[in-house]
């Protein structure tokens, strides 16, 4: 689910956020969750300041309200990382523009294994000539 239009233009104003920070098998994560979904997953390297990956989030989700809730948090811990052989279907709640969201949405049908290029990124969401702007987006979301 993306964030509507209007709570796009507010900058996440009057969402809850609660986050926690928990072990996984790739480290230690920040891990942020709305009634409507995740919200934000990052990964902290062994000598970072925790605070630093929490600021980014705050960053992101700059007028929106966080608390600390590592019990709540901590119950999709197992589902994302299929700890203890749970698997179930993960809601994530995202910001970010159409064009964004169109081009996540292509990216999540694409089959466990396979592979795509950036035209057909752009074919599928219907817009054949956005090929840079698909690549750019892509690129700047893995930082």
């Amino acid at each position: 689910e993306a964030v509507t239009p209007l709570e796009y233009k507010r900058s996440g104003a009057g969402i809850r956020i609660d986050y926690g920070f928990h072990k996984t098998p790739f480290g230690s994560c920040l891990l942020g969750v709305t009634q409507r979904g995740i919200c934000w997953l990052s990964f902290l390297s062994t000598d970072e300041d925790p605070r630093y990956e929490l600021e980014k989030m705050k960053e992101h989700w700059n007028h929106s309200v966080f608390y600390q809730n590592q019990a709540l948090s901590e119950t999709f811990v197992p589902n994302i990382f299929q700890l203890g052989g749970q698997r179930g279907k993960l809601h994530l709640f995202v910001k970010g523009t159409n064009f964004q969201i169109k081009v996540w949405e292509a990216l999540l049908r694409i089959p466990m294994g396979g592979v795509t290029t950036y035209q057909q990124i752009a074919t599928t969401i219907q817009n054949p000539k956005a090929l840079q702007a698909v690549y750019l987006m892509t690129t700047l979301t893995q930082r």
